[in-house]
């Protein structure tokens, strides 16, 4: 599949008619017509329909016009990578939980000035980060899990975990609590799907006294409004928001934490930029005592 006849297609796609893109792509008109036949076969779909109004993409068509759009624009993207590496009109798609996004990626983008390609964000559950990866073949992922087998993989940090309590909770004048005193209150939990809540309920397991009082939630912002009105001790690794206090939570004597890594593939054609990122990412971490256990 050449990229020469994914812009034919796109063209097609866009104007409606084969004679109208076989100007904008300067290609005679039987050539754009056979080769969009061939890529028809190359794919075993149907992409056009063929009525007296022009041209119109089937559901397949529309299925595989956002692939075709992403694919020229990342052969764009590689060829001014290498012919113009000062171009800064670039951009990497990064893939991570939202909370990751607000108190790591953004803050360490905005201290970049023009170092690196612009940095896009889509969001997803930490467990979906590299799946979701694959799907938009995006180019990396941040995330509490780490990256399949055969990925090039960067240990960002351990993430502490943390209790927040408004001002007038018994906790709040605390700077550390263990989990065998968080059993005490009810606590809000975040869903299975966060590594927030794995990590604490195998901190919960391996304690003496297993039974705690908790409610769960998808948000961890909705867990701190929660907290805040005084339904519970919020358990998340969010910046502490709406006036509650921040308590980093013990196990064993020992800060209750889970890494974070980039994960992108080895064969990614900006692998060595990744690479150079994800240690000045890693560096910035390490230097912002709030974001490492």
């Amino acid at each position: 599949m050449e990229i020469r006849v994914l812009k034919y297609f796109v063209a097609v796609a866009e104007h409606g008619s084969v004679s109208a893109a076989s100007r904008e792509v300067h290609v005679a008109q039987p050539s754009v017509s056979r080769q969009l036949k061939q890529l028809e076969i190359d794919l075993g779909v149907q992409l056009f329909d063929r009525g007296y109004g022009g041209l119109t993409l089937t559901p397949a068509g529309e299925r595989f016009r956002p692939v075709a759009d992403d694919l020229i624009w990342r052969h764009e993207t590689a060829s001014r990578l290498f012919t113009d590496p000062s171009a800064h009109d670039r951009r990497f798609l990064v893939v991570s939980h939202s909370t990751t996004e607000k108190r790591v990626l953004a803050p360490f983008s905005a201290t970049q000035g023009l170092k690196y390609p612009r940095i896009d964000v889509v969001n997803e559950t930490p467990l979906s980060v590299f799946s979701t990866v694959e799907a938009l073949h995006a180019d990396v992922g941040v995330t509490t899990i780490a990256p399949p087998t055969g990925w090039n993989v960067r240990h960002l940090s351990q993430v502490p975990l943390l209790a927040q309590v408004p001002p007038d909770h018994p906790l709040a004048d605390m700077e550390y609590v263990d989990v065998k005193q968080l059993a005490n209150y009810p606590l809000i939990l975040m869903s299975s799907a966060h590594s927030a809540r794995t990590t604490f309920d195998q901190a919960v397991a391996e304690t003496d006294d297993q039974t705690i009082r908790f409610t769960e939630s998808h948000s961890s912002l909705m867990a701190q409004v929660a907290a805040s009105s005084g339904r519970g001790v919020a358990i998340v690794t969010d910046e502490a928001a709406f006036g509650l206090h921040s308590i980093r939570i013990t196990h064993q004597n020992d800060s209750l934490s889970f890494p974070i890594y980039a994960g992108w593939k080895r064969l990614h054609y900006a692998s060595v930029e990744i690479q150079k990122w994800t240690e000045d990412l890693a560096r910035w971490i390490a230097s912002n005592p709030d974001l490492t256990a």
